[in-house]
């Protein structure tokens, strides 16, 4: 104010928002070598979902409770909870974590 030096400590809290996690899918339209690559960055539950566009759960393809925050690489192999390959269409994954959630959609081509 006065023009005169200051020194003292500044605390900076960066904060990224409610969604404390970012995700990609990729190639996209899904391949042989698809993976979704994901960054936490709190500590807790992660729940990575597949749904087709009735929105009904496709496939599970992570569920983990108390995960560490951190980065993941998780393989898409366009297979169904049974096993079954995905028919060609739009699909829509979900990735679940404290804080909210975020998504993204891809395809299957045959």
């Amino acid at each position: 104010y006065g023009g005169g030096s200051f020194s003292g400590t500044v605390t900076l809290k960066v904060s990224f928002g409610t969604i404390n996690c970012v995700a990609k899918l990729w190639p996209n339209p899904l391949g042989k070598e698809s993976v979704i690559e994901l960054r936490t960055y709190l500590p807790g539950f992660i729940r990575v979902s597949i749904y087709d566009v009735q929105g009904r759960l496709v496939r599970r393809l992570l569920d983990e409770p108390d995960a560490l925050a951190g980065d993941r690489r998780l393989p898409v192999r366009g297979l169904d909870a049974t096993g079954q390959r995905l028919a060609s269409g739009i699909y829509f994954y979900k990735v679940e974590v404290p804080g909210g959630s975020v998504g993204g959609r891809f395809a299957v081509l045959k």
